[in-house]
């Protein structure tokens, strides 16, 4: 039975194609996401994961408070998928330069039997999963497909109330084993669909997979039990690596991450918490404990903030903040060098922080705003911002050293001209006389 054949047999249908989708850009993704917090919340549901780590400004507003409260790590936030869709995708990239992608195939298959309800969206995923490697396996195992890549998408019916979970697979499949592949696949799931001719841009087809394993755009529109169903399921694994694209991601470790600079894939170390020492028990921490600095990019601003504890039976008050920018001096600074990373998934602070030397502490009882001002990161900046502590006074360590430079500068001078000027005689009290040049 030839390929043509095949392609055009019951069970081997061409879906549609719904690649020209409008990509999701980085101002809808935040509105989809606060969109789906409200309505989790609605359901009591927990989307905003607690944090005991809040960033005090001590440079920019000093004593202005930032609550780095993030979403849970869930596919139904955009944004969560968008950053997991970014890390296959960019290794994908990288890996396309070097390898041998002669041959690359993009196949969809779908399971058979009734499509899963809310309740068994679960089992249905884990059934897929053993699908593949039941039937699959055999075809790889002898040399007829060489996997890169699976990726399950999951999609709902409104009409029939129904979830459509279905994988999609990048195979590497020489043309001459077409046939046989589609033998071994063709009756084991409801319906097979492949390219018709082999894909040329590999790393914009991983990219479209990987960002549309969920449609957010219309996941606004599933119904609660849908959307609870997708929510609460259990650590899903919607993408697999395999073959040579699973041992090139091992080949880079934990210790670097790739990014993009000028059009490029480059792998970048990634510094690592120096390991904590074991000897004794480490003190435990309190409300207003600073455990390092970052530099960090908010409300349009680069700020030096301090990172302090934060215990949920003792908030932050103003006696904290002010205790907090009174130790924010530059040698305790350049002692928290050591904290490379942070639970704020922020940069650390960098070896030359900025000459500001400690701001004096206020008194709390005489500060015109007893609590301190929060900021939610992505809101908008309040109309009055809060001023800095009434005490704080700040003083350049540059400007003292240049100061003492130029007086000892200007006393070297004095001293010099001093020597010019001609002194009178002993006995006589007359200045000496200055013969002309001779000759």
């Amino acid at each position: 039975m030839s390929t043509t054949s095949l392609l055009t047999a019951a069970v081997v249908t061409k879906a549609k194609q719904s690649r020209n989708r409008e990509r999701i850009l980085p101002d809808e993704r935040s509105k989809l996401d606060s969109a789906m917090v409200k309505r989790l919340k609605s359901w009591h549901e927990i989307p905003i994961r607690t944090t005991n780590r809040v960033l005090v400004d001590v440079d920019t507003e000093p004593g202005r408070v930032i609550r780095n409260a993030s979403k849970r790590e869930k596919m139904v936030f955009s944004s969560v998928a968008a950053e997991r869709a970014a890390e296959v995708a960019i290794a994908f990239d990288l890996f396309s330069e070097s390898a041998d992608l002669t041959d690359l195939r993009h196949f969809v298959l779908r399971p058979r039997g009734k499509k899963p309800k809310a309740n068994q969206l679960q089992d249905a995923i884990q059934q897929l999963s053993d699908d593949y490697d039941q039937y699959v396996g055999p075809l790889v195992n002898k040399g007829f497909i060489k996997p890169l890549l699976c990726v399950i998408h999951v999609r709902y019916d409104e009409a029939l109330g129904v979830f459509d979970p279905h994988a999609h697979c990048v195979w590497r499949v020489a043309t001459g084993d077409l046939d046989t592949v589609f033998q071994g696949i063709q009756t084991k799931f409801s319906k097979v669909w492949m390219d018709d001719t082999p894909i040329r841009n590999a790393a914009a087809l991983v990219n479209y997979l990987m960002s549309w394993i969920i449609d957010h755009r219309a996941l606004q529109n599933w119904p609660k039990k849908a959307v609870l169903a997708l929510w609460r399921l259990p650590r899903p694994r919607f993408s697999r690596s395999a073959g040579l694209f699973a041992k090139f991601r091992k080949t880079l470790g934990d210790g670097y991450r790739l990014v993009r600079q000028d059009g490029a894939v480059k792998a970048v170390p990634v510094q690592k918490r120096p390991a904590a020492s074991k000897k004794g028990a480490a003190a435990p921490l309190h409300t207003g404990s600073v455990v390092g600095y970052v530099r960090a990019k908010v409300l349009g601003k680069l700020r030096w903030c301090a990172i302090a504890v934060v215990n949920g039976k003792d908030p932050l008050s103003r006696q904290h903040i002010d205790d907090i920018l009174a130790q924010s001096t530059l040698a305790t600074r350049n002692a928290s060098r050591g904290y490379t990373t942070t639970t704020t998934g922020l940069s650390p602070f960098p070896a030359d922080p900025p000459p500001t030397e400690p701001p004096q502490p206020s008194d709390a009882a005489t500060s015109p705003n007893p609590d301190p001002t929060i900021i939610l990161p992505g809101l908008s900046q309040p109309a009055a911002p809060i001023a800095p502590p009434p005490a704080v006074v700040a003083k350049s360590g540059r400007w003292q050293k240049a100061k003492a430079f130029l007086r000892v500068s200007i006393q070297g001078l004095l001293k010099a001209l001093a020597g010019l000027v001609p002194r009178s005689h002993p006995k006589t009290g007359r200045p000496p006389k200055v013969l002309p040049p001779s000759g």
